[in-house]
């Protein structure tokens, strides 16, 4: 869980720098709008990092099983995006693949790379935590928005590769 903790904890640390904040980027201390996403991404140190484990990690939190989500979000306390105009719901963590400004900036063997360490980290979780019947629900939850969310990009064949490898290691 280390590597997800750490990319967590480094985006927590950009995100309260001075930069961000003076430029009002941060919508509230849990998250940022869909409409500052390249802004906060462009400022950060490692900024194709920073896409891949916002659009993985945002994924998986949104996707996470409800009766364990506070369990979940007491660990892995990753970003929201909040939806634009509308602060208060949530933005599909494929506005990073849609969005016209951001679609050519998607390698998506690099959001493979980057789906493949947060989803262990997160499999690893429910084994510690001895949640092996929440992990097979959220496993068939996450692929089937994987399926239904990712269709439209063929470049993410390897999404779904790598869940189903993941899932049955």
């Amino acid at each position: 869980m280390n590597k997800t903790l750490n990319l967590i904890n480094n985006f927590w640390t950009e995100f309260q720098d001075e930069k961000i904040k003076k430029l009002g980027l941060a919508h509230n201390s849990r998250g940022f709008c869909q409409c500052s996403t390249e802004q906060v991404i462009e400022r950060s140190k490692n900024p194709e990092e920073m896409r891949y484990f916002l659009m993985m990690g945002i994924f998986i939190d949104q996707n996470m099983w409800f009766p364990i989500r506070s369990e979940f979000e007491s660990v892995f306390r990753y970003p929201k995006l909040f939806s634009h105009p509308d602060l208060g719901s949530y933005s599909h963590p494929m506005w990073f693949a849609e969005n016209m400004a951001m679609r050519h900036k998607v390698n998506w063997d690099k959001v493979g790379e980057m789906f493949e360490i947060i989803f262990l980290d997160t499999k690893n979780w429910f084994m510690e935590n001895n949640k092996i019947n929440d992990f097979n629900i959220f496993k068939r939850f996450l692929l089937n928005k994987i399926n239904s969310d990712f269709k439209d990009f063929p470049e993410s064949v390897l999404l779904k590769h790598l869940s189903d490898k993941s899932i049955k290691d």
